[in-house]
């Protein structure tokens, strides 16, 4: 659901914080949450894994369910949305080499879990270098929060599956899985911005 905003979020929101020209904002009496999703592009790849598609990293949570690192933005944070966003994915994958001015916001939705708590989540992507995710990739085991709120790091299959495998098929395996809150939408979301999803495969 995207944001509907009343006359006096509107008021916020012109005084909000940006983040890459895009302005920060909430409902009010929403809390706020913010989460990234990590890539290497092809060129970086460039003498490594060889793919023509960006490599995407999610989590996989204590909870058996799929999700992007992240979390709620604390008291003091609320005008830097992007330091929350750095803060989060050092604790929950042991990386502390992220450069907020980076972050590229991709959406900001409102969520209604199922006690009924709204929530405006917004939703990042981060281009990372495959050496910075390796590293990641390598040392998320040693993070504050594992393995009592994540248990690892996994690559979203991309679409360059090996000739002998349906294209796409690996992707929508992976769609079928179990995702926190609106993660999948947040994947799909980011994988449309990055130019490696062919919708046609989805149907």
């Amino acid at each position: 659901v995207r944001i509907a905003m009343t006359e006096n979020d509107q008021r916020q929101q012109a005084a909000a914080p940006t983040c890459g020209g895009e302005r920060v904002h909430k409902r009010t009496g929403d809390r706020v949450g913010a989460h990234v999703a990590i890539y290497c592009s092809p060129q970086q790849q460039q003498g490594c894994c060889g793919s023509a598609c960006p490599v995407l990293l999610m989590m996989l949570r204590f909870d058996g369910l799929f999700g992007f690192p992240g979390g709620f933005v604390e008291a003091g944070e609320e005008d830097n949305v992007p330091e929350a966003v750095k803060r989060e994915v050092q604790e929950e994958l042991g990386w502390d080499g992220m450069d907020p001015r980076k972050l590229e916001m991709l959406d900001t939705a409102s969520h209604t879990n199922e006690h009924g708590e709204t929530f405006t989540l917004h939703f990042y992507c981060y281009p990372a270098t495959y050496e910075e995710l390796r590293c990641i990739e390598a040392n998320c085991h040693k993070a504050m929060h594992f393995p009592e709120e994540v248990l690892g790091v996994v690559r979203v299959p991309g679409m360059d599956t090996p000739s002998w495998w349906p294209r796409g098929k690996a992707l929508r395996s992976f769609l079928t899985q179990r995702f926190v809150a609106n993660s999948c939408d947040q994947l799909l979301l980011a994988l449309r911005h990055l130019h490696c999803i062919d919708d046609s495969v989805l149907q």
